[in-house]
C-alpha cells in the first residue's frame, strides 16, 4: 500500500507539475514521505488513541519487512525510470515497423534516427539532473554526478561486469 500510494503521488505530481530534478523528487517521494506519513500518523494516534491497535498491531519486525519491501520496490522503479522515461531506439524502430504497411527498408529506418538528436537527449537528462553543469571551462561533473558513478562503478565491480559498458 506504501509502494502504490507514492506511485500515485508520483503520477499526479509528474501530471500536473512535472519538477525539473525528476530524480530527486523521486527520492523525497518514494524515500521521504513515506517516514514522514508514518510519523505523523504515529503522533496522531498517540494523541487520539485512534489508530493505536494498528501500530500495535504489528510487531518491530513486521515493520522493518514492510520498509525494506518499499524500500526495494522503490529503488528497482527509480533504477529503472531513466530508461523508462527516455527514448528509446529499438522502441521507436518497433513503432516505425508497425506504422508501415509495406515494411522498412534498413535505410528508410536509419532515416528516422539523427545521432545528435539521441546525443543531445542524454545530454540534456543529465544537466536536468544535476548530473553535469556547464562551467566556463565546459562541462563538468558534479557531486551528485560522482555518486551516481561511484555507485555503479561499485556495483559492476561486484558483478564483474566491465566498467563504462552495459
Amino acid at each position: 500500500m506504501i509502494f502504490s500510494a507514492c506511485m500515485i503521488a508520483h503520477i499526479l505530481i509528474w501530471r500536473y507539475a512535472r519538477p525539473k530534478n525528476e530524480i530527486a523528487w523521486l527520492g523525497i517521494i518514494f524515500f521521504i514521505s513515506p517516514i514522514l506519513v508514518l510519523a505523523g500518523f504515529y503522533v496522531f494516534a498517540m494523541k487520539t488513541g485512534i489508530g493505536l491497535i494498528v501500530i500495535a498491531a504489528i510487531t518491530f519486525t513486521g515493520w522493518v519487512t514492510i520498509f525494506l519491501l518499499h524500500y526495494a520496490l522503490s529503488l528497482f522503479y527509480i533504477f529503472n525510470y531513466p530508461a523508462a522515461q527516455a527514448v528509446s531506439p529499438s522502441l521507436k524502430m518497433l513503432l516505425i515497423l508497425r506504422a508501415s504497411d509495406k515494411g522498412c527498408t534498413l535505410e528508410e529506418i536509419s532515416g528516422e534516427f539523427s545521432e545528435n538528436v539521441l546525443f543531445e537527449e542524454r545530454l540534456k537528462d543529465l544537466l536536468r539532473e544535476s548530473l553535469i553543469a556547464e562551467t566556463p571551462l565546459g562541462l563538468e561533473i558534479t557531486p551528485s554526478g560522482r555518486a551516481v558513478i561511484t555507485f555503479f562503478v561499485c556495483m559492476r565491480r561486484i558483478l564483474g561486469l566491465p566498467i563504462g559498458e552495459g
